[in-house]
Parts: C-alpha cells; sequence; structure tokens
C-alpha cells in the first residue's frame, strides 16, 4: 500500500515515464493499474477481505517487476534521473544508506 500511496501522490504519470524508460507497453495506463492494485489490493490484504482474487493480479504484477529489474541488479534504467524514494520506494532511503561510488568497496557490516 505504501507504494501504491507513493505512486498516487507523486502522480501515475511521473510512474509511466519510469514505466516507459523500463520499455513496458502502455506506460500510462499500467501505471494507474498498479497504482490502484497496491492501493486497494494492498488494503483488501490488510483486512483480509478477497485474499484469493486480490493476490492473483498482485503476484502477476510483482513477478514482472522481479523479472524486469533482476537482470539489471536491481537498478533503475541507465538513463533514469532519481532515486529509489522518488518512485515510491521507502521515502529518505537514498540518504540513510549511501551507495558506493564506482570503484569503491562496498561496507561489510
Amino acid at each position: 500500500m505504501v507504494h501504491g500511496w507513493a505512486k498516487w501522490n507523486r502522480g501515475p504519470a511521473a510512474f509511466a515515464e519510469l514505466l516507459k524508460l523500463a520499455h513496458v507497453p502502455l506506460p500510462l495506463a499500467n501505471a494507474w493499474l498498479v497504482t490502484l492494485l497496491e492501493i486497494f489490493g494492498g488494503l483488501a490484504l490488510l483486512m483480509g477481505a478477497f485474499v484469493a482474487i486480490v493476490s492473483i493480479p498482485l503476484i502477476l504484477s510483482m513477478t514482472f517487476c522481479l523479472l524486469s529489474t533482476a537482470g539489471r541488479g536491481w537498478r533503475n534504467p541507465p538513463d533514469y534521473r532519481g532515486d529509489i524514494s522518488s518512485q515510491g520506494g521507502t521515502p529518505g532511503i537514498s540518504a540513510r544508506v549511501p551507495r558506493p561510488q564506482p570503484g569503491q568497496a562496498r561496507p561489510t557490516s
């Protein structure tokens, strides 16, 4: 629900731009579909209503997301200008978790 609400606050058109960079067909329609699915599907799961029905489109949506990002190492498309918090991720995550610079070793804590 949090990711859907963040997409709603920024506007599904902003999410559609990310989908366009990822070469998703019909980016605006899919942005609206995913936004509403995450909000209302998450709410239905939280309330325990229509779980079997809502689970199917949520599973399909999350599977597509997984398969479309796994090959890139969980990163945004190369020409996308933003961070995870700009498209519905945890707000401020980029401020709390610094990304290593190219050639810099990752911390091992």
